[in-house]
C-alpha cells in the first residue's frame, strides 16, 4: 500500500508541474552536462608520423672518405608501415663545424633521393650521398623531407616541419 501511495504521489506531482518546468529542468540538466563535458580535457595523443619512413633510436649513419676531401654517407631508415611499401624517399643533409656553425650556410643543405622498394616493416640503408669539406665536419644532421608510397601518394614537408636527426662525426 505504501508503494502504491508513493507512486501515486509522484504521478500527481508530475501532473501538477507545468510543462515549462519540466523543460527548464531538462535544459538546466543539459547545461550542467555540457559544462562537465567541456571541462574534461582529453589526454594528449601523439600525432601519427607524417612519413612511413622513420629514423629510430637505433638509426645508424655510415660514412667513408671520398676523394677530393669529401665525405660519403648513408643513413639507416625503417618503414614503420604495417602493409604499405615505400617506393622512394628524399633526404636532406647539412653539416656543422666544431663551433656549431653550418658549414654550407644557414638554410643550405644537400639532398638526395633513394628510389627503391622499402617493404613494410623493413629497415634498410639509403643510397650514398657525397658532401664536401670533410675536414671541417663535426656534426652531421639529416632529415626526411619527402616520400612516395606504392600507391603513388607523395608526402612532403614544408621547411618549418622538417625535423633533423644528428650524428657526431669527430
Amino acid at each position: 500500500m505504501k508503494r502504491f501511495l508513493s507512486v501515486l504521489l509522484i504521478f500527481v506531482l508530475l501532473i501538477a508541474l507545468p510543462m515549462e518546468s519540466l523543460a527548464e529542468i531538462r535544459y538546466k540538466y543539459g547545461e550542467i552536462m555540457r559544462e562537465k563535458i567541456a571541462s574534461v580535457t582529453p589526454s594528449p595523443t601523439p600525432a601519427p608520423p607524417l612519413f612511413y619512413m622513420q629514423f629510430d633510436d637505433n638509426s645508424y649513419m655510415q660514412w667513408k672518405d671520398a676523394s677530393g676531401g669529401k665525405l660519403s654517407l648513408r643513413v639507416k631508415l625503417t618503414n614503420t608501415a604495417t602493409y604499405t611499401d615505400v617506393m622512394g624517399v628524399e633526404l636532406r643533409v647539412r653539416a656543422k663545424d666544431v663551433w656549431g656553425d653550418y658549414i654550407y650556410g644557414d638554410g643550405y643543405y644537400y639532398w638526395w633521393t633513394t628510389e627503391k622498394r622499402f617493404k613494410a616493416g623493413q629497415t634498410v640503408y639509403s643510397d650514398w650521398v657525397t658532401i664536401p669539406d670533410r675536414k671541417r665536419i663535426s656534426v652531421i644532421e639529416c632529415a626526411i623531407v619527402r616520400e612516395v608510397d606504392e600507391f603513388g601518394v607523395i608526402t612532403e614537408l614544408t621547411d618549418d616541419q622538417v625535423e633533423y636527426w644528428y650524428w657526431n662525426y669527430k
